[in-house]
Formats: C-alpha cells, structure tokens, sequence
C-alpha cells in the first residue's frame, strides 16, 4: 500500500542574507544583512569556543538590508587578537518562523 508523501515546498529565499567585508581584514569590517520579512534578532560575534564576545545588534528590524561596522573589539571594548571569529545572527520573524545564519570572519594582524 502507497501513501502519499507529505512536504513543504522549499524556500527560493533565505529568510536573511549575511556578509562580511573584507575578510580576511584588519581593523574594522563591515557587516550586512538582508532581511525579507519584519523580525526580532540578535547579530554577535563568537570565538571559535564558542563564546560570545560581543553583541553587535539586538531588537526589532524592518524588513530590509542593514549595515554596520565592527571594530574588532569585544562587549569591554578591548580589541581582539588576530584569529577566526564567527558572527552568528539569530531571528524569528513576526509569524514565528525561526532563523539563523553564520559567517567566519578572519582578522590579521
């Protein structure tokens, strides 16, 4: 006996779009991301423990693109050495739909 399959059609747009630049980079990197819809979300920066180091944004945003620069420094303001960093943004927009993306960021000396 064959049942029918049930499925959700796959998304053709991520819920957002992160990037960075330059990287590899020194001092300062610019930060992007695109939302499609109106959502909640946290944008930080973690080191490769898995600690976060800081939090770049947090709140409500409108659907859109964004842009922001990170200084290399952590939430005491001290500049972080030379190494691998992930950005993590975390949301869930205004229907509940949960997401997240992540990106490895390479600072040089």
């Amino acid at each position: 006996l064959l049942r029918s399959a049930t499925y959700e059609p796959i998304p053709t747009t991520p819920p957002v779009a992160l990037t960075t630049w330059p990287n590899p980079g020194r001092g300062t990197s610019e930060l992007r991301f695109t939302l499609h819809d109106d959502a909640h979300l946290e944008l930080a920066v973690y080191d490769l423990a898995g600690r976060r180091l800081r939090s770049l944004a947090a709140g409500a945003f409108a659907a859109g693109e964004r842009s922001l620069v990170w200084d290399g420094r952590d939430e005491k303001g001290n500049p972080l050495p030379a190494g691998v960093y992930f950005l993590r943004l975390l949301g869930k927009t205004e229907d509940g739909n949960r997401f997240n993306a992540s990106r490895k960021l390479v600072r040089l000396r």
